[in-house]
């Protein structure tokens, strides 16, 4: 019978990796408790001060008014938007910890060959990972990459096809 570390050779990588997408993980939980709290303190310092605010509205000129008021809003959505990014980035993260559990040693190897094959380099065993367990939440939640705005490139790529076109320019 195989022990765990005979049948899995990728097994220290995976625990450094998960580890690294779960301090990513509480890091996004973080902002989002921030963010959250910022929204509750700015909506109960108006609620709770709105008699002295509407005070000092009626005998503040208009042109300073609304500016003002619409800035408070934008600062609103602003946050709204920064708890949806919060919530995203916990999910995202959240999905590739659970992809180092289930994606096989086979699908290692394959991933392996194929980034072998694209960039012409010998792929090392994290970036073997990390792309493995990225197209499988790539695959199973795509709208949750997408809102990250996480590129489905890995990062060697995006800068051989920045040199590209650069040489493209040049040439012409």
């Amino acid at each position: 019978m195989n022990s765990p570390q005979e049948s899995d050779p990728y097994r220290e990588d995976r625990i450094a990796l998960l580890k690294y997408y779960n301090s990513q993980c509480m890091t996004h939980a973080g902002y989002f408790i921030s963010i959250l709290l910022g929204i509750v303190v700015a909506l109960s310092t108006l609620l709770s001060e709105y008699q002295e605010i509407a005070k000092v509205i009626l005998v503040i000129p208009k042109f300073i008014v609304i500016p003002a008021t619409l800035s408070f809003g934008i600062l609103i959505l602003i946050l709204l938007f920064g708890c949806v990014y919060a919530l995203c980035g916990i999910f995202y993260w959240g999905k590739l910890a659970t992809a180092v559990i289930y994606v096989p040693v086979t699908k290692l190897s394959e991933t392996k060959k194929k980034l072998s094959e694209e960039k012409k380099i010998e792929p090392t065993r994290l970036l073997v990972l990390h792309t493995s367990f990225f197209e499988k939440v790539a695959n199973e939640h795509p709208t949750i990459v997408r809102v990250k705005n996480i590129s489905q490139k890995p990062f060697l790529e995006k800068k051989e096809d920045q040199k590209e076109e650069k040489e493209k320019k040049e040439k012409k």
